[in-house]
């Protein structure tokens, strides 16, 4: 039994050492899954003051475009200034110019107007002297129809 005993107490000692290499394995593997996950943590960190950094850079791009921005706004802000004033110049120069057209057409028209009222004038007097012919030769007829007439009687 001597055997069987040592034969089992080498079972057992090696059941143990089996025993406690796993748990020397698992214990590796905890502490290499424990670094990757330093590692991950110190990565993300990295990561993280990466993306902020790239953000601020973003930030300082955007204000200078803004301000470059602000800047061309500006300066076309006072351009449509000097340009409402020139329009606004002419504008008046328009309204000027319109008027005087206006008044030319109005003295066209007087004028027109004048010669019309001549001219009816006229027309009137002719119509008048038309009229005045017509009766008399009216007035002619009847007193010679009527003498002839008289006497044929």
């Amino acid at each position: 039994m001597n055997v069987i005993g040592e034969v089992e107490e080498e079972v057992v000692v090696e059941t143990v050492l089996e025993e406690v290499e796993e748990e020397v394995v698992v214990e590796t593997v905890l502490e290499e899954v424990e670094e990757e996950v330093v590692v991950e943590t110190v990565l993300e960190e990295v990561e993280e003051e990466v993306v902020v950094e790239t953000v601020l850079e973003e930030v300082e791009e955007e204000v200078v475009v803004e301000e470059v921005v602000v800047e061309t706004v500006l300066e076309e802000v006072e351009e449509e200034v000097v340009v409402e004033t020139v329009l606004e110049e002419v504008e008046e120069e328009v309204v000027v110019e319109t008027v005087l057209e206006e008044v030319e057409e109005e003295v066209v028209v007087e004028t027109v107007l004048e010669e019309v009222e001549e001219e009816v004038v006229v027309e009137t007097v002719l119509e008048e002297v038309e009229v005045e012919e017509v009766v008399e030769e009216e007035e002619e007829e009847v007193d010679g129809r009527g003498r002839g007439r008289e006497g044929v009687w």
